[in-house]
């Protein structure tokens, strides 16, 4: 997330960094990610290196490479049922809000700008995810950012 709490901008991530999504698809490897329909649509396709891909929709949807749940509680079970050790809330806003509660852990990429956008992490974050766990910085031609574990 950004400095501004930006997450996304007519639909795609603003901002392009690599390590960002190498350590996003190495953390979820062989895990369940959820996300809602839009952030599936977003991204194209199922994560790559996950394991199982559910997307939350009440809509009677059909997706090749992903299971679609009515909700976020329907979803965890099915992982469950799956023996899934890691499940990963993948966006979108309100999937995340709704996680919160329910989550042991939040990894988070701060990127140390400012950037427009139109999509927002949830405000109130932090009452849920009070310690920091780890942290490492980094940085590319574009961005300097932290890859933080709460």
């Amino acid at each position: 997330m950004s400095r501004n709490g930006v997450i996304g901008k007519k639909g795609r991530l603003p901002w392009s960094i690599p390590e960002d999504f190498s350590y996003f698809l190495e953390a979820v490897k062989g895990d369940v990610c959820i996300t809602g329909r839009r952030s599936y649509a977003e991204f194209g396709c199922a994560i790559p290196s996950a394991g199982l891909h559910i997307v939350l929709s009440k809509q009677q949807l059909r997706y090749p490479d992903a299971l679609v749940q009515p909700s976020l509680q329907e979803a965890l079970q099915v992982a469950r049922m799956r023996n899934h050790v890691n499940v990963w809330i993948a966006g979108g806003t309100s999937v995340y809000r709704e996680s919160f509660a329910l989550a042991d852990e939040l990894w988070a990429t701060h990127v140390h700008a400012d950037v427009e956008g139109d999509v927002y992490f949830p405000a109130g974050w932090q009452e849920y995810f009070t310690e920091e766990v780890s942290r490492r910085s980094s940085s590319d031609s574009n961005f300097q950012y932290d890859f933080v574990v709460y």
